[in-house]
Formats: C-alpha cells, structure tokens, sequence
C-alpha cells in the first residue's frame, strides 16, 4: 500500500486485460477501495511497455507542496463538496505525516528509472560502474523489480 496524489476526475475502469497483455503492457496497480463500491477499483498503474508507465496519480509530489495545494481555499472547498470535512482533515493529516507521500516518491519513480534504464540499456554496456549508483548489483534481477 502506498499513498499518491490523485486529481482524478476520469479514471480507468474494466480494461481489457488480454488486449493490454497481447499489447506487451500489464496493469501494476488499482485503487484499494471504492467510493461508489458498484464500480470495479479503477487502474492506478499500467506498464505501456518498457520504456513507459501510466500512473493516474502524481508519483513526484511531495509533501510540502501537496499541503500548499491542499490547504488552498478553492481545493479545500472542493474535497469538502465531494468527500465531505473528516475525510478533508484526514487527507490533511495523510500529508502532514511526510512518510506517506515520499514513501511513494522514493519506491516508484526510481524503480521506474532503474527499470527503463536496464531495459533500454545493452548487455555489453552495463556494468557495476553504470549500476552502482543505482543500487543494482545484479541488472538481470533488477530489470524484473
């Protein structure tokens, strides 16, 4: 589980599966709950190929400009309108707690990074030098994180 910041006012539902799979692409992640529990948890991420992810949340922000933006008298008024005040202080509280949002900048977006560059990268050009500053010892185990 982790904790993004998601503006979504479109989301991803039902997808079709086989297609995405015979497409070289596969889902990484959904929603944990559901707001409208007739719905099926939407995608949270999709791998479009190797090179390429699909988030429908911001892997990049960060605490203290997320609480900017969230404490902004307009945003403020708009989770309250659609979610209601508690669940309004929750998110503030979320956010305050700095662990939850760079928990998710510090895992995925250089997992991603390490991931894309073994893949584009050539055999003969990986070495300890060029992985070492990734925290990779072992580039075949890593491109399969």
């Amino acid at each position: 589980q982790f904790y993004v910041a998601d503006f979504r006012q479109f989301e991803v539902i039902s997808p079709n599966e086989k297609q995405l799979t015979q497409l070289g692409g596969n889902i990484l992640a959904r929603e944990l709950q559901r707001v409208n529990p007739k719905l099926e948890r939407a995608l949270m991420g999709v791998r479009i190929s190797n090179e390429m992810i699909g988030t429908q949340f911001h892997p990049e922000a960060d605490p203290m400009s997320m609480l900017y933006h969230f404490r902004q008298p307009e945003r403020k008024h708009q989770v309250v309108t659609e979610h209601g005040e508690e669940k309004y202080y929750d998110m503030i509280a979320h956010l305050e707690d700095p662990e939850n949002i760079l928990l998710t900048r510090e895992r995925i977006l250089p997992r991603f990074l390490r991931h894309a560059m073994i893949q584009l990268t050539p055999d003969e050009y990986l070495s300890e030098t060029t992985l070492e500053p990734l925290g990779v010892l072992d580039h075949k185990a890593a491109a399969n994180q």
